[in-house]
C-alpha cells in the first residue's frame, strides 16, 4: 500500500490524543465521495479498529451506494447522508452548485448525526475529515467535538 506511511502518521497521532482521554473511543471519518479517498480512509478505519476504536464511515449515499463491498467488521458502521446527488455527479452537472450542495446537506446531516451520538450516549471521541471539508471543523468548533484532518493521498 502506498498510502500507508501516511495512515500510519495519522493513526500513531490519533492514539496518543485517543489513549490519554478515552478507552475504546468513537470515532467518526467523514470522507470525499470518490473512490481514491474512499479506499484509503476504510484502511485507516480498519486501523483505528485494531487500536480499539469504534468508527463510523460517513460518506455521501452516492458513495455509499458504490460501496457494494464494503467490509463487515466489528466496530464499523456505515452512516451515509443525501448530497442532492445521491444517484452521483454525472456529466454536464454544475460542480459549483455539487460543492454548495455538499457542504450545506452535509453540514446539516453532520449536526444531527453528532447530536444524535451524544444523545445516545456514544459521543465521537474525534472527527477525522479531508482537507476538501473544511466544513467538517466548522461544524465540530460549533459543537465543541474534537476534529483532525487527515491528509490522504490517493494511490497513483
Amino acid at each position: 500500500m502506498q498510502f500507508r506511511p501516511q495512515i500510519e502518521v495519522v493513526l500513531f497521532c490519533i492514539r496518543i490524543h485517543l489513549y490519554c482521554t478515552m478507552s475504546n473511543p468513537h470515532i467518526l471519518i467523514v470522507t470525499l465521495p470518490v473512490q481514491g479517498h474512499i479506499n484509503p480512509t476504510l484502511q485507516l478505519a480498519k486501523l483505528l479498529i485494531r487500536a480499539g476504536a469504534h468508527v463510523t464511515f460517513f460518506p455521501s449515499a452516492s458513495a455509499g451506494s458504490r460501496m457494494s463491498k464494503s467490509p463487515n467488521l466489528d466496530g464499523l458502521e456505515f452512516a451515509t447522508f443525501s448530497d442532492g446527488y445521491d444517484h452521483g455527479l454525472k456529466q454536464g452537472d454544475d460542480v459549483e452548485h455539487f460543492v454548495s450542495q455538499l457542504e450545506r446537506l452535509g453540514s446539516q446531516a453532520l449536526i444531527e448525526l453528532i447530536m444524535a451520538g451524544a444523545n445516545e450516549g456514544r459521543p465521537f471521541a474525534c472527527l477525522l475529515y479531508g482537507i476538501q471539508f473544511p466544513w467538517v471543523a466548522e461544524v465540530a468548533q460549533s459543537l465543541h467535538s474534537p476534529c483532525l484532518t487527515a491528509v490522504i493521498f490517493p494511490p497513483f
